[in-house]
């Protein structure tokens, strides 16, 4: 396509109208020829101008180069046409030309060619985005499990107990929150099968179900919660001992125990959750005792307290005195489990107030083991004396915890031979009674 343009100028507010770069370079460059341009020669880009005030004539034809230069500007008065091959007999220049001749105000006639692509790039738009990949197969669905092989006869037909799982069967959730997986024990004919041990692992629970069958467990054992308590005791290094006072925490096991004595000043009398301390109510307590009744009392207590804490009170006397605190605490997960079971079992085989009434559901257990490798020794409040002062260095007569945990077969934590058992369902003759 051979666009036309006859151009109308104006001067800029700088000054008088002055020559375009046209007018210059025309001066210095011989024209084209005058013969009508082929419009095969006007090749995309190409410009070709001709212009009213030029000193060569007319006839000399069109030259090449830009229609305005400095100092002028293309009036909107200008006018641009267009011609398609075949539109007219006549040469596209010499139209052009002729409409600038006719016309007073123009100056400049302005011949050039540009492509219909070129033309319509101000309509065109990018492509369209490609369409979305389709939706992915959903996921195969992971593969059942296989089956279990057909397990061995329930042992309850041979054992004192009905324990399970069995060798190659799956063990039950016992708490879908918390997604654990149990071993359980039951009394035939008194009560749902309580757990011996939970984990989230059912891998762990049928090892472990595998090595009691294997050792006769669950041939010849009484569940585990049935058993006797042994109480055991430790005493507090310096450290701990300080801690236990001034905050009435113990850190290793994560317990709080809120106001002991009233020689913790400054200490909450309610136990607190801050730090991610567990709270510990107290289940009972006695004032004014010394560290061997208050062992006394907590052995007396066995079945009923998993921990006691003596603190010490008056140093005046000899022995000295303090209080004696029992709470619902176990030493370890495992032990908790078992006191767990054992509550939910003397509710179902005897009708005591204090089991109805305490029921350690959401009882805590210690963070780690707690175990100072110190021995409770009152004896210390005298033998220990330091010359300076006449001040007691050692803490072992000042505090003493006691733990309350099931007995259990060498063999195994989790069995419980018959004659260890305390309740009125003690086996005789390996049959349950």
């Amino acid at each position: 396509m051979v666009r036309c343009r006859i151009l109308r100028v104006r001067t800029t507010r700088r000054g008088a109208r002055s020559e375009s770069n046209y007018t210059r370079l025309s001066r210095n460059v011989t024209p084209l020829h005058s013969t009508p341009i082929d419009p095969n020669r006007l090749q995309h880009g190409r410009t070709l101008v001709w212009t009213k005030n030029s000193t060569l004539p007319a006839s000399t034809g069109y030259c090449q180069g830009s229609p305005v230069g400095g100092g002028v500007v293309i009036s909107s008065g200008s006018v641009l046409e267009s011609y398609h091959d075949g539109q007219s007999s006549a040469p596209f220049d010499v139209l052009c030309r002729e409409k600038c001749e006719a016309s007073v105000e123009c100056s400049y006639a302005h011949v050039f060619s540009e492509s219909f692509e070129y033309l319509n790039l101000i309509h065109a738009k990018p492509p369209p985005p490609s369409p979305p990949l389709p939706p992915s197969p959903p996921p195969s669905p992971v593969p059942p499990l296989p089956p279990f092989p057909p397990g061995k006869p329930p042992h309850s037909t041979s054992g004192i107990r009905i324990f399970s799982p069995n060798v190659n069967e799956a063990p039950a959730a016992v708490d879908e929150a918390n997604n654990d997986f149990a071993i359980t024990c039951a009394v035939e004919g008194c009560g749902n099968p309580l757990p011996i041990f939970r984990s989230s692992s059912q891998l762990s629970v049928i090892s472990i179900v595998t090595e009691l069958v294997e050792n006769g467990v669950y041939s010849r054992s009484a569940c585990a919660y049935e058993c006797d308590r042994v109480v055991s005791r430790h005493g507090l290094n310096r450290e701990a001992y300080t801690q236990l006072l001034t905050t009435s925490t113990l850190v290793g096991a994560q317990f709080s125990y809120g106001r002991l004595t009233t020689l913790q000043v400054g200490v909450d009398e309610r136990p607190s959750t801050e730090a991610g301390f567990q709270a510990l109510e107290t289940v009972d307590s006695i004032k004014s005792v010394t560290m061997e009744e208050c062992h006394d009392y907590v052995v007396i207590r066995r079945l009923i307290a998993m921990h006691a804490v003596w603190l010490m009170e008056d140093s005046a006397l000899e022995p000295a005195t303090g209080t004696c605190s029992l709470f619902v605490a176990a030493r370890d997960r495992q032990q908790l489990t078992l006191w767990q079971s054992f509550f939910q079992h003397a509710r179902s085989v005897v009708d005591i107030a204090h089991f109805r009434a305490s029921v350690p559901v959401d009882s805590a257990f210690a963070i780690s083991r707690p175990s100072s490798g110190l021995d409770c020794d009152p004896s210390l409040q005298d033998s220990s004396r330091a010359s300076a002062g006449g001040l007691n260095a050692r803490t072992e007569w000042r505090a003493c915890m006691w733990w309350s945990e099931f007995t259990h077969d060498q063999q195994s934590e989790y069995a419980c031979s018959p004659d260890q058992v305390c309740g009125p369902f003690k086996p005789h003759n390996s049959r349950a009674i």
